[in-house]
């Protein structure tokens, strides 16, 4: 027997499939579930500090958040703009970083810790010869993370176009990644493989706790062409999670040291706001846990839910949770998990070397590769699904 569990998640066309068989029977099952953010509740707990008060001041006051750099000679190297801010909140709030939307872009801040009225300087660098670009005017986004955490996170754009006047050849990624493994010389292949782990049995109504470590890191897309991936424990997709009806589940959330960039976990299965997202906000080095019960079954998604979700999403952190009903389901010979993902990449089919995301692709919403369990071919070969 097939058992086929689809989700179409928000509308950039991630489809997640699990796959239950026993064989001599001819009958198929199909539960197809579309899960739209539109309708998700925000939480408004006391950690957060909005952007936006009663009385329509801006408590973080950029004195502008555009800046268009006109068009940039390849050769002239780094340019910089400087984003001069006040901030008008009530509480003393730390900088944890100021990540660009790109490897191009870099952020730097002038202060370590905001107290109220205090101004400060948001420094943006753009590389124009660092790897291929758009044809004509793009954007980059550079934010600023702090802790607590702002909502929504402060962001600045750099506007440009570039005159390749030393040509293509002469970026600086124009040739396959040397960082592909880590500082042991161990490599940085991702895991693609589609089989499922044996389930645990436990009665229902039981604890169940799992431990996820976010890991970024450099691996292979297509042939002779790396990424830089963000992961759940250096799987594309995250670990396959599974429970029963009743039963209390544990998550607990590590964000590698050295990351560089914040990550969370948003649960569908979790009756509840932001589905864990908010509780499991961590920063590099950190580490979060939170409970919830499991009180419907059903196949659900679960991916990181840091702004911007859908870059966190694209670059592979995405994954699926099956809750089952509290009898289980009936045994079966075999198990498949493939997800479909797209891709962003700067670099263009057939190109090789190293690339990141697009995020003017990402913005038009074309994907350079759409691919099962995050990369080209992952499941052909030694990986193919055999029955």
């Amino acid at each position: 027997m097939f058992d086929i569990c689809s989700v179409h998640l928000y509308h950039r066309c991630w489809y997640k499939y699990y796959f239950r068989m026993k064989r001599y029977y001819a009958l198929w099952v199909v539960f197809v579930g579309l899960l739209l953010f539109a309708g998700c509740a925000q939480d408004t707990s006391s950690s957060e500090v909005t952007l936006e008060k009663e009385l329509g001041g801006v408590v973080f006051e950029f004195e502008e958040t555009e800046h268009d750099f006109g068009v940039i000679k390849q050769s002239g190297g780094i340019v910089s703009h400087d984003f001069p801010f006040t901030y008008h909140g009530d509480q003393v709030i730390e900088v944890m970083g100021t990540p660009g939307s790109c490897a191009c872009t870099k952020g730097e801040i002038n202060k370590a810790t905001l107290e109220p009225g205090e101004e400060g300087t948001l420094t943006v660098h753009f590389n124009p010869n660092l790897h291929a670009e758009p044809e004509g005017r793009f954007f980059k986004t550079v934010v600023i993370l702090t802790e607590p955490s702002l909502d929504p996170i402060p962001e600045v754009r750099i506007w440009q176009e570039i005159d390749l006047d030393l040509g293509e050849e002469f970026f600086e990624l124009s040739a396959p990644h040397d960082d592909h493994g880590d500082k042991d010389g161990h490599s940085n292949e991702i895991v693609h493989r589609a089989e499922i782990n044996a389930f645990e049995k436990k009665s229902s109504g039981n604890r169940r706790e799992f431990s996820l470590e976010v890991k970024e890191l450099i691996s292979e897309l297509d042939s002779d062409l790396t990424y830089a991936y963000w992961t759940y424990g250096g799987t594309v997709p995250g670990p396959f999670l599974r429970a029963k009806v009743g039963e209390t589940i544990k998550i607990t959330l590590k964000n590698s040291k050295d990351n560089q960039f914040p990550h969370s976990i948003d649960l569908h299965s979790v009756n509840g706001p932001g589905g864990g997202a908010k509780a499991t906000r961590v920063f590099p080095g950190q580490e979060k846990s939170f409970e919830f019960q499991a009180l419907n079954p059903g196949v659900y998604i679960y991916h990181c839910a840091t702004p911007e979700v859908a870059e966190h999403m694209t670059n592979g952190m995405y994954g699926l949770i099956v809750v089952e009903p509290s009898e289980g389901y009936s045994e079966v010979d075999k198990e498949f998990y493939l997800v479909q993902g797209e891709i962003y990449s700067i670099m263009e089919r057939g190109e090789t070397g190293h690339t990141q995301l697009s995020g003017e692709k990402l913005e038009e919403e074309d994907p350079e590769y759409i691919v099962f369990n995050g990369r080209k071919d992952a499941l052909t070969g030694d990986n193919a699904l055999r029955a």
